[in-house]
């Protein structure tokens, strides 16, 4: 029975390609679960040796922590391929000695090392891993392994949360080291592989990123940027203070009863982003727009007041979420509006400098409250701060608006990955595409791909009923380089109907190696006809299956033509095919008498190495 699927639906991954992909989808599984058990394990003991007290001095100690461990992270970003899966193994050990302490002594200061450690190991494990994946080019045009990723990360979420609720918070601890040391033997397995390889230098210095242009929109959203970044560190240290102190209060030492509620957080955390993840494929929800979830989970802290303990529960599961999946993903994005080159420099500058300043200054500030603001009082702040949270997303949303509006405008945007976010932005560009301008179109087109967003797919449709050739060229380009097996259809419909003979020819090749074999026979019947033959031959040659004999042997009597433009069209097609197998013709093309003949038969020769 034959399914019919929607464009992008469908993706053909070789043995080659898929090997490190599910490297990597293992590695965001056990990470995951490592951070959670970490986090969960490390709470429940600091909880249980000191009944809900000194929970902002740990804050404070955190964050001086931090300070140091951000600019020690990055100074390895280029100095050794490894780095990622060391990292992760040095914390993994780190992890091993925290559990021999905890378990065989019975003081309360390695549970309190271990408290502040475990925001340590979350940096270490989430950065290691998702260098590695930048490296592996996870953000480069592979949307269906990024989804894949993303989607072990909610279950891997879930699993722990099962996990949590079944063993003592040791064993929480001891299972989240072994994770992340697993985590560290898949990233060496990928590196030794050679499948992440430093791309390009990062540039962290002024002298090295050789700005051309600073304004006032550029300087006023830097500016909201890390004032932005403050607030929400701020924040989610304020009700990550208060869910620990309550979990304290309610349980008061109930080992079980607590591992149970951090089980629960993750496991309703799992939920959350597997439905995220599904909203955002469909292009519903953009990461920016999640982030206007902080204010309602400070409101959530009422719940507290009204001894409504599942509410909270539920406030942590979503800051979880937005920490996950929208905190990190847009405070790393928007930066790359003012400069590519930058980003790296201005998340160095926020991890060490920014962060950690907001939650030293949330430690010191729950520290003085503990003892001079009353439980109604802290929750009227914390609802005054929900306020201030979404007054700083609104202010840092609209001058990212801004300042992308006015790039693309002016045909300036640097590339990268765009949050499209807002009517306007979505708006300009699928006017653009719309146009009869090719050039436009193009320029929108390579704008929606490099922002990694669901609406490609949706663009692509647009793109290959465009009037002008040229564009649903590059719309068959695209479809060919991921793959898109569910874009058959389309193809094949271009294929017979489309006017440019330039296009057909093109539509052929690619239906060739994405379609079924029925494509291909009626490939091999179209050899004879001159306009379409260079396509056709360069597209079975490449799949290597049905017909390809016979367009070999098409390619032989190229060959050994007496016309000139015939033997270059068969070094052409040998070369472009990009089958090493079928090399034999060019050893007589480049020894040919004409040295049109050799250029291209030379050509040829190097495409196939």
């Amino acid at each position: 029975m034959n399914r019919a699927k929607q464009l992008g639906t469908g993706v053909y991954i070789s043995v080659q390609e898929a090997a490190p992909a599910v490297l990597l989808v293992l590695c965001s599984f056990f990470k995951t679960f490592a951070v959670a058990a970490m986090d969960a394990g490390s709470s429940v003991l600091f909880l249980n040796a000191y009944a809900g007290h000194y929970i902002a001095q740990t804050f404070v100690a955190t964050a001086v922590l931090l300070a140091v461990l951000w600019p020690a992270l990055a100074s390895l970003r280029g100095r050794k391929t490894a780095a990622p899966a060391l990292v992760s193994a040095a914390a993994a050990i780190v992890g091993l000695v925290l559990y021999a302490a905890v378990s065989l002594s019975s003081a309360n200061a390695p549970r309190a090392c271990a408290m502040v450690f475990k925001d340590a190991f979350r940096v270490v494990a989430e950065t290691a891993f998702w260098i590695a994946a930048y490296r592996y080019g996870l953000f480069n045009a592979k949307t269906k392994t990024l989804t894949a990723v993303l989607g072990a990360q909610a279950l891997a979420a879930f699993a722990a949360g099962a996990f949590i609720r079944g063993f003592a918070p040791e064993t929480s601890v001891l299972a989240a080291s072994l994770a992340v040391l697993t985590a560290a033997a898949l990233l060496k397995v990928l590196i030794d592989n050679g499948s992440v390889p430093i791309a390009e230098k990062i540039a962290v210095k002024k002298q090295q990123i050789r700005r051309s242009g600073y304004d006032t929109v550029q300087k006023r959203l830097y500016r909201r940027f890390y004032i932005l970044a403050g607030v929400l560190f701020f924040a989610a240290g304020v009700f990550n203070y208060y869910f620990l102190n309550l979990t304290a209060l309610t349980f008061d030492g109930q080992t079980v009863q607590m591992t149970r509620t951090f089980g629960g957080v993750y496991a309703l955390t799992g939920v959350l982003t597997a439905a995220f993840i599904a909203l955002a494929a469909k292009g519903t929800v953009s990461v920016f727009t999640i982030l206007y979830l902080f204010p309602v989970i400070l409101l959530a802290a009422a719940g507290g007041w009204f001894a409504m303990f599942p509410l909270i529960v539920a406030g942590k599961a979503l800051l979880e979420l937005t920490a996950g999946e929208a905190r990190e993903t847009t405070l790393q994005t928007v930066p790359l509006a003012v400069s590519l080159r930058s980003g790296f420099r201005t998340t160095v500058i926020r991890k060490s400098a920014v962060e950690p300043l907001a939650l030293a200054l949330c430690g010191a500030f729950l520290w003085y409250a503990e003892s001079h603001i009353t439980e109604q009082r802290l929750i009227c702040f914390m609802a005054a701060l929900a306020a201030i949270v979404l007054v700083a997303v609104c202010a840092a949303r609209e001058t990212y608006l801004r300042l992308v509006m006015n790039q693309l405008e002016s045909h300036l945007w640097r590339g990268g990955r765009l949050i499209l976010t807002g009517k306007r932005i979505k708006k300009y560009l699928k006017s653009r595409l719309d146009g009869r301008d090719s050039q436009e179109a193009l320029y929108a087109l390579r704008v929606i791909e490099e922002s990694r967003s669901p609406l490609f797919v949706k663009s692509l449709k647009t793109a290959l009923r465009h009037e002008n050739a040229d564009v649903r060229l590059y719309a068959l380009s695209r479809i060919e380089n991921a793959k898109l097996t569910a874009a058959v259809d389309f193809v094949r419909d271009m294929a017979e109907t489309d006017f440019s003979t330039k296009v057909r020819r093109e539509a052929w090749r690619i239906l060739c190696r994405l379609g079924n074999g029925d494509d291909r026979a009626k490939a091999v019947s179209l050899l004879p006809d001159p306009d379409l033959c260079e396509g056709v031959l360069t597209g079975l040659l490449a799949a290597g299956r049905e017909g390809v004999f016979s367009a070999i042997e098409h390619v032989a009597a190229l060959s050994v033509s007496f016309d000139a433009p015939a033997r270059c069209l068969a070094a052409k097609v040998l070369g472009n095919a990009g089958n090493t197998a079928f090399y034999h013709p060019l050893n007589d093309l480049l020894n040919d008498d004409d040295p049109t003949v050799c250029r291209a038969a030379l050509d040829a020769a190097g495409k196939l190495l």
